[in-house]
């Protein structure tokens, strides 16, 4: 089967010629593969019609379209799609107490939208978009499995789950005042002084949320997620804008919380994956495309496969190289002229003051900053 993705941002029907259809070698000998219903609106695209040729792909003006051929045994298994000619989910990972379960998979291949479902603000539709997604439905389809029990549990509200969100970036946007004062509007654990110690976060309790760097504000939504009274915890990106001694100290503190709670984060960082792991699952496909969650392994071993690009037991290559190590980096013999010198800086934000020493860029070279969050970088 042939899988086609609308990315209906890039589609302007109304600023080209409809290349896509009349190019299509099925519409050419009277198959309607590619229809406009609307005049000037976006194309549909039957999708057991398609012969997977690439040619629309190619030739729509503005890269709108997305044709991917995947085995037919896998139709028989979509656990969730957004709609006509958009992304599908593939199955669903294991999720159990008492441990810290991890995806681990490339951007845009439904990381989050499982995050999700398993939260229950998206309720899978098992590809019956138009229908929508049923709580009942899903509670009957899983009868019997560990799934099942898990979303019997959170439907029916025996269970609540707490979402941590990637998007720290975006939080000055949705909440207002400073840290310390919000972070106790929403302890619902009596657990603040606790937290905030775990994380390092007593130095930023009196700062507001608007002038804290993403290090703070990171520490701030996981902190967020902690104070919540739940059952089960999904944490989305736990590392990011994190320096290394800060990332081993949320590890640490997710594995204790694991060993009382129900744990699933997703997570980049291979080191803090296999830290914090008990058991992963891998994640491949196309991004914005489809995503298939395969069955969960040791974290060594979803590491190691991850990195090598072959999935054995599945028999998938996920990717046409392998990522190796290599003992020494390799060191530049030759840079271009000076793009920029200064002296001796000093800068001061408040109560804060930062000192740089002298120092120059030049041309070709890749200048790394390395240092503990809250710094000055």
């Amino acid at each position: 089967m042939h899988i086609a993705v609308l990315d209906r941002e890039r589609c302007h029907p109304k600023k080209c010629h409809h290349e896509c259809q009349f190019y299509c070698p099925p519409v050419r000998s009277g198959t309607p593969t590619i229809e406009f219903p609307v005049e000037n609106d976006q194309p549909v695209i039957t999708e057991p019609l398609c012969i997977g040729c690439g040619i629309c792909v190619h030739r729509c003006p503005f890269g709108a379209i997305k044709i991917v051929s995947v085995p037919d045994e896998m139709n028989k298994e979509t656990f969730h799609q957004y709609g006509l000619n958009s992304f599908r989910l593939y199955s669903i990972p294991n999720i159990a107490p008492g441990k810290v379960t991890a995806i681990l998979g490339p951007n845009g291949m439904g990381k989050t939208t499982t995050i999700n479902i398993l939260a229950g603000i998206t309720v899978p539709n098992f590809g019956n978009y138009e229908k929508g997604g049923s709580k009942d439905d899903v509670m009957d389809r899983l009868s019997g499995t560990v799934m099942g029990d898990y979303f019997t549990a959170l439907y029916t509200g025996e269970k609540k789950a707490v979402v941590k969100t990637q998007y720290v970036d975006l939080i000055p946007r949705a909440v207002k005042g400073k840290i310390g004062e919000i972070l106790k509007k929403n302890d619902q654990t009596g657990n603040f002084d606790l937290v905030s110690s775990q994380l390092n976060l007593e130095g930023s309790l009196e700062k507001d949320v608007e002038s804290c760097s993403g290090g703070e504000l990171q520490k701030f939504a996981i902190a967020t997620a902690l104070l919540k009274d739940a059952d089960i915890y999904l944490m989305d990106e736990m590392s990011s804008y994190l320096d290394i001694r800060e990332r081993v100290n949320v590890a640490n503190t997710i594995q204790k919380l694991a060993a009382k709670k129900t744990v699933m984060i997703v997570e980049h960082d291979l080191a803090i994956l296999d830290w914090m792991a008990d058991n992963v699952h891998l994640v491949y496909g196309q991004s914005g495309v489809y995503g298939v969650i395969v069955d969960q392994k040791t974290t060594n071993k979803a590491i190691n496969s991850f990195l090598s690009g072959y999935l054995r037991e599945e028999n998938v290559r996920i990717r046409n190289y392998s990522i190796d190590f290599q003992e020494k980096s390799q060191k530049r013999t030759s840079t271009g002229q000076t793009v920029i010198r200064w002296m001796d800086l000093t800068k001061k934000l408040g109560d804060f003051t930062i000192h740089v020493n002298p120092g120059e860029i030049k041309s070709g070279q890749v200048i790394g900053v390395l240092g503990r969050n809250a710094l000055g970088k």
